[in-house]
């Protein structure tokens, strides 16, 4: 549910992303990771996967950065030397040069950096809210942390800070509950 959904947004936005992409062939295809930040905040058994899922990624990046932009050139006239049926090269080269291959429309980036902005702003009003209940927090532990020993509290004391029980033990002792 929504619990899951806002544990996978404050995960994923917990490791640290450089804003360089990496380019292929003129176009970006990925973010360059911060191995050693992302380790640091995941817990020390997962470091081995993360050493693995690095290893992988850097292959497979560094795969598609030795990858040419261009296709090799087709050698249609040695096709034609080799080949012996008529026309059929040509034709393959006529069939060939109609294709045409679109690089294909980004509809999603506007949906993703939206999500991504929700999801940094839902996660600055966490962070916020923790922090005003973290200030809570401290500020009564160090409350607790000033107060008497209970050993060295009288009942006065106490009486005096819970004055409801007083008016109560006033009212049962009045009530002849106390005799």
């Amino acid at each position: 549910g929504s619990a899951s959904r806002s544990r996978t947004i404050l995960f994923a936005h917990s490791f640290s992303l450089s804003p360089h992409t990496t380019n292929m062939a003129g176009r970006s295809f990925g973010k360059v990771f911060d191995w050693t930040a992302m380790a640091r905040r995941l817990p020390a058994y997962n470091a081995r996967e993360v050493a693995v899922v690095r290893d992988r990624y850097t292959s497979i990046t560094s795969a598609l950065a030795a990858t040419s932009a261009e296709p090799a050139a087709i050698d249609w006239e040695g096709f034609s030397k080799q080949i012996t049926y008529k026309n059929f090269v040509a034709d393959l080269k006529k069939e060939f040069d109609s294709l045409k291959f679109e690089y294909p429309t980004d509809t999603k980036s506007q949906a993703i950096a939206s999500d991504q902005a929700a999801a940094v702003a839902y996660t600055q009003e966490v962070k916020a809210s923790n922090e005003a209940l973290i200030a809570s927090l401290e500020a009564e532990l160090a409350a607790i942390k000033a107060e008497k020993p209970l050993d060295q509290v009288t009942v006065d004391e106490v009486l005096a800070n819970k004055p409801e029980w007083n008016k109560k033990f006033d009212e049962e002792i009045a009530a002849g509950k106390w005799d």
